[in-house]
Formats: structure tokens, sequence, C-alpha cells
């Protein structure tokens, strides 16, 4: 199944899309405007009355998207877990998000996380994170629109498992515990003392999707969405027009053989890195892990360099430095304002089935789940390139040391991207180090 597109260039606008279309995924480079674009679109179909629920990642994501709808309409900037009483939260420690609710509705306290689940609906756009998802998906809510932005990392809102005592419990409660708890056993599936968690998003008529990093196949989407039986996307392709070259390192450095391709890599990021500097330019490193982190930093230090990374300096790492230093799915993947940057060199992470609690192998076998953890590979180590990469006019360098971080590009719909970059004739292979350091050296000195 591949997406279906009614746009790739910049002839149909997006606000004539979204109306029309019950399904719209929208796909576009990382800071390419796409939420934004979503939002302005989005208002059109407010002032006529529709009503929006908007989930986003982050609470800093939900907090700018709420501020981009203020002014004219009413706006809910939903609370999360972290604004529960502390008997809620200790029901969500206990079982999730469905048991604090349940607590949370059926006392008599005054609160204010209470006061906006039953008003929830008299609000034109409400605004919440991803992990609000759980809770949007009982029947009690409808909305007109849903838009789920990073449409790929939704999953992850269903990774909590939930004991069957729990279940239980909300059974004999009575009142709303009760129907939470048929709906678990409806939506959810029992495996041992535990149910596990079904990935569904929250009803509505008409849903927008926005991502950056999905699988280029669609099939494999619909299944991290928890939609089964869907046919597939109408797409709204976002132009993804660039400057940047890409050279690539084309081998694949596996983890577990570390010992022989350390001291290479060490060599290239430090060669690599005085190269861009002596031109005046800086440096974003895409580490694999926090040890490689924390490896790649001290060496750069102890030569002189400054750098910051997610590691040590988390709360310093938007301020400038010659080199930034992240890790893929680490504590400045998401929600912190990196800087962009000249030069970014990326390794490529490798994540595990365990890891990902993707407990859609539990309750459909057919799912293809090797295939689905394979792509959210791809989807998540591409988005922490890009976190360096936040202004699509200006050229770039893009140094992939391994041959796996080429596949994820042509294995996500940011092969449109390297596409491009290839038609242009600024894509580079080599095996050769030499060879490699020759040809940036070159590519840096017309990066303007």
């Amino acid at each position: 199944m591949s997406y279906v597109r009614v746009n790739i260039a910049s002839w149909l606008k997006l606000e004539y899309c979204i109306p029309y279309t019950d399904e719209l995924l929208v796909v576009g480079r990382p800071g390419g405007g796409k939420t934004r674009g979503v939002v302005v679109a989005l208002k059109r179909v407010v002032r006529k009355g529709e009503k929006v629920l908007f989930l986003t990642p982050l609470k800093r994501h939900r907090d700018i998207v709420a501020e981009w709808f203020s002014g004219r309409f009413t706006v809910l900037a939903f609370m999360g877990k972290q604004d529960l009483c502390e008997k809620a939260g200790r029901g969500y420690e206990r079982g999730g998000f469905l048991k604090a609710v349940a607590v949370c509705l059926q006392c008599r306290e005054p609160c204010p996380f209470k006061e906006q689940v039953r008003k929830a609906q008299a609000y034109e756009v409400v605004v919440a994170t991803h992990a609000m998802a759980p809770l949007f998906s009982l029947p009690i809510f409808q909305f007109d629109y849903l838009v789920v932005d990073e449409a790929d990392q939704y999953y992850r809102a269903f990774s909590k498992l939930v004991p069957t005592k729990v279940v239980e419990e909300l059974e004999k409660a009575g009142g709303l515990g009760e129907k939470i708890a048929r709906y678990v056993k409806r939506i959810y599936v029992r495996i041992g003392n535990v149910y596990v968690p079904r990935v569904s998003l929250p009803r509505a008529r008409r849903r927008v999707l926005i991502t950056a990093t999905a699988p280029k196949s669609a099939r494999l989407l619909n299944y991290i969405l928890g939609e089964w039986d869907s046919e597939g996307f109408c797409t709204y392709f976002m132009p993804y027009g660039s400057r940047d070259a890409v050279v690539l390192y084309d081998k694949i450095l596996l983890w577990e053989k570390r010992d022989r391709w350390l001291p290479l890599l060490l060599t290239v990021v430090k060669e690599a890195s005085e190269i861009a500097v002596s031109e005046d330019k800086n440096v974003g490193i895409v580490s694999r892990n926090y040890r490689l982190t924390e490896i790649i930093s001290d060496y750069l230090r102890n030569e002189g360099f400054r750098v910051l990374d997610d590691v040590n300096d988390l709360h310093q790492i938007s301020r400038r430095a010659e080199v930034h230093v992240v890790t893929v799915n680490g504590r400045a993947s998401r929600g912190i304002s990196l800087p962009d940057k000249d030069l970014v060199i990326a390794t490529f992470q490798h994540m595990g089935l365990k890891k990902r609690k993707l407990h859609v192998k539990y309750y459909l076998e057919e799912a293809p789940v090797d295939e689905i953890a394979r792509a959210l590979n791809f989807c998540d180590n591409l988005q922490a390139v890009f976190r360096f990469l936040r202004q699509p006019d200006k050229r770039h360098v893009l140094l992939l040391m391994d041959r796996r971080l080429h596949t994820s590009f042509e294995e996500t719909t940011m092969r449109s991207y390297l596409g491009e970059v290839k038609s242009r004739g600024e894509f580079y292979k080599c095996k050769d180090v030499n060879e490699l350091l020759s040809i940036l050296s070159e590519v840096l000195k017309t990066t303007s």
C-alpha cells in the first residue's frame, strides 16, 4: 500500500484540502511549517462552528499550538498527569491515565483537572499531549476534527499496561469507574494479569495527521496508529526543496563491534569538526546512545573544542557552541530548541522491540512487528538528524556515518528530500575515510 498523493507542489493550498477530506496525512520535512500550516487551515473550519482536538507530543508544543489558536477562539490547553492531585496521581502510577481519571472524577473535592475534563467539549479548540489520547479515546468525547502531530510517535501514548486488579477495582466501584472498566475490557486485550492497551484514535468526523518521517508504506503507519482496517491516506506532500549536500560513509557500524570502528569514527569527527570550524562553520553530532555521546564529547573537549551535549549540559544545550552532541531518543531529542548547524554528523541507533514496548505483538499476531520496529528506528534517527536542520532555506552538509542512515531516507517519507539532493548531484558515497574527508572539505567550502 502506498500513499495517495493529492499535492506534490504548491498549486493546491492546504486550507482547501482539510475541509473536504475525511482523513488527510500532511507530510513535509521537519521545520517545514506543517503544523503552522494546519493551524491556519483549521481556523477557517473553527469559524464555521467545528470543534477541534489537537494532540501534540510535548507540553511545550501544546502551549505553542494553543497560543496560535488563541485570540478569536475559546482554547483549552489541557493539563497533563503532572497536574493531577496526589490521590489521582497514585491512581496513574498503578493503572495509567484511565485509572487516574476514574479516581479523579469520582472524587467530590473540587480540582482544576476535573473541571477541564467535564468542560472540554465546551471549548472550540482543545490542545493536549499524546499522553492524553487514552482519555480522549473514551466514548464520552466526540470532536469534529482530530489532529495528531508527529503521528509516527503516537503509539507511545499507549505503552502503559493496566493490571487486571485495577480493572476489577474500577468495576466494583460502580458509576464512571465501572464504565471505564467495561471500556478497557472491550478495547484492551488481557494477557495474564494485565490488560494490554490497543492503540486507538479519539472519535472525530475528520482526521488530520502530521508527520515528517512516516514509514514509506502507509500500511505500517496504519499499524502504528491502530487503524488496522484503514485503506490508506489521502496525502498532502509539502515541497522538500533544499540546498543541502549529503556525504555517506558506506559501511555499517554495529555497536557490538565498536572496538573496530570507534577510533576511526573519533578521527573523522575530529577532522570534520576542524574543517568546519576553519571555515567558520559549526557542527551538530547525532550520537546513537549516551555512552557514545560522552565518548565523543570528552574527546572533542580534550582536543580544544567548545562542546555542549545532552548528558552533561542539558540545561545549556540551546546555547551557542562550536559543537553540539545529542542522542537519538535522548533528553534533547524533542521539546528543546537546538541551534541550526552547518555540518551535521550522524551515527545510527538501533532500538529493539522490548524497549519500544510494541504491545501490538500481543494482540495481533499477524502484525509485522519486526517490520514496524525497523521502520520506527528509521524515523527516530532522521528526527534526530533534522533537529539541527531548522532553516530550510539555508545550505547544510550531512555526513552520514552509517549505511543504515541512507536506508532510513529511502524507507521513509524523507526519501523525497534525499531524492532532491541526488537530483542536484550533491550526494556523495564512499568507503575510504581519506576520500570522505576530502569530499567533505570541498563541499563545506561551497556552504554559505
